[in-house]
């Protein structure tokens, strides 16, 4: 965060640094790099779920013109 506007008992910040920390930008660090690993089953999953349901809309819009 490169901007603090402390107002009262809040605190609103912005900017494009990654910081964490506890209350304000002083007390803050640089946040850990953390690398996330996506769920090849879950996107797999995911991806034949819309399939189907594309399959299923296509069919029933076929009926339909009929």
């Amino acid at each position: 965060m490169e901007f603090e506007k402390r107002i009262g008992n809040f605190s609103f910040g912005g900017g494009s640094v990654k910081t964490a920390g506890k209350g304000s930008l002083d007390k803050a660090e640089d946040a850990p790099k953390v690398r996330t690993k996506h769920d090849a089953k879950a996107i797999a999953k995911s991806l034949g779920n819309a399939a189907i349901a594309l399959t299923a809309l296509r069919i029933k819009s076929r009926r339909k013109k009929k």
